[in-house]
């Protein structure tokens, strides 16, 4: 799960760590590039679905988050929430029209995951969002508010989603003072990821600024929905194409050890606790850019560099020459996908061999080639 607090200003501001945005647009612009020097296409030919639009399949992302909440339904592993600190005046009534515009624009912020024969997942898209603005007054003396801010949101982040019935998008505007309010919303991850954030978050001043002024619709027409995405991902071109990628991951995932033996003291749990944690810093400018000119200097990118320092890491303390590191990618390898909000992300294994001993240099030289041969996989990958 989740969970930001970050100040913005207005509706205008950051959703959480801009920063982190910036290196999502930064990551899809990556993987276009990797694709074209492979010679690949990302114009996807993804047409609207015909017949009855109110089902589509899942998608393979959307069927793993699926079969995740199935196995615990009652635990919020994939909730992502996220607030937003607004300054100045605030119209509630304006901002609840906005969602729900955003709702009517995005067929998968208005849809339920229902069971069909056989047991089979479905997307059922409701003919209109529910997606209303819970109003709250922040309790308390002025010195606690921020604390009871953040209880609140840690509060809210928890509640479970019910997929079957319940609207995937959660919205909470909590006033502070008349002109300081905080924009908390939480969605279940089947229906968007981190770039969608970045997409649903200027839609969303667009469309507050436009309510406001009376005018009409401030967005261009969406030429796809996320079901006709799922609908394309599941044809019998595609499946093809994820047939060839399975043999391929399947020879190139063999003989790898399933687990890595770090030399850590750690007791595994009988049941499993769901506690995760996660370290977090910053490279520090003047190392920054000595990591930008070595990777120029090798012709790869920063995080290659980035990988290749992880992998000599974990050799080092677990002398392991066969090593596996995975990193989310963006899995926006169409131009049609790149505006939608929804679920596209998934988790890319780099393997690199180390079992000759290389050099920094020569181990950056394997990272970088294991990068490029993924190029233009990430869209269709399980």
């Amino acid at each position: 799960m989740s969970t930001r607090y970050r100040n913005g200003h207005g509706l205008c501001g950051s959703p959480g760590d801009g920063a982190q945005d910036r290196s999502l647009q930064d990551r899809i612009r990556l993987e276009a590039g990797l694709l074209q020097r492979k010679g690949g296409n990302r114009q996807g030919g993804i047409t609207p679905r015909e017949g009855d639009r109110r089902f589509a399949p899942l998608s393979y992302a959307q069927e793993r988050m699926w079969f995740i909440y199935q196995m615990s339904p009652d635990v919020p592993l994939y909730n992502v929430a996220w607030a937003t600190r607004l300054t100045g005046a605030v119209d509630a009534d304006v901002l609840e029209a906005a969602l729900q515009r955003l709702g009517e624009r995005h067929e998968v912020l208005r849809t339920v995951y229902e069971t069909a024969d056989e047991g089979l997942p479905c997307q059922h898209i409701l003919p209109q969002p529910s997606i209303p603005l819970r109003r709250m007054q922040l309790p308390g003396p002025e010195r606690l508010q921020d604390i009871e801010a953040k209880r609140i949101i840690e509060r809210e982040a928890q509640r479970r989603f019910d997929l079957a019935s319940d609207p995937v998008l959660r919205a909470t505007l909590i006033r502070v003072a008349e002109q300081d309010h905080i924009l908390l919303l939480v969605a279940h991850h089947i229906a968007l990821d981190g770039w969608s954030r970045t997409i649903f978050h200027q839609e969303l001043a667009a469309q507050y600024e436009s309510e406001l002024r009376g005018d009409g619709p401030p967005l261009p027409e969406l030429p796809i929905q996320y079901g006709d995405f799922a609908f394309w991902q599941r044809s019998d071109a595609q499946c093809e194409v994820i047939g060839s990628e399975l043999t391929y991951w399947v020879d190139k995932l063999d003989g790898l050890a399933p687990t890595l033996d770090l030399p850590i003291e750690q007791i595994d749990p009988e049941c499993p606790t769901h506690q995760g944690d996660e370290v977090s810093f910053r490279i520090p400018p003047a190392g920054a850019d000595r990591l930008r000119t070595l990777a120029r200097k090798h012709g790869a990118t920063p995080f290659m560099i980035l990988a290749t320092a992880v992998n000599v890491l974990l050799y080092r303390y677990t002398g392991e020459a066969d090593l596996a590191i995975g990193t989310p990618v963006a899995g926006r390898t169409t131009t049609e996908s790149e505006a939608l909000v929804g679920l596209f992300v998934n988790t890319l294994v780099l393997r690199v061999d180390l079992r000759d001993d290389p050099s920094f240099e020569q181990t950056v030289e394997r990272v970088r080639a294991v990068c490029e041969s993924h190029a233009g996989l990430s869209a269709a990958i399980r």
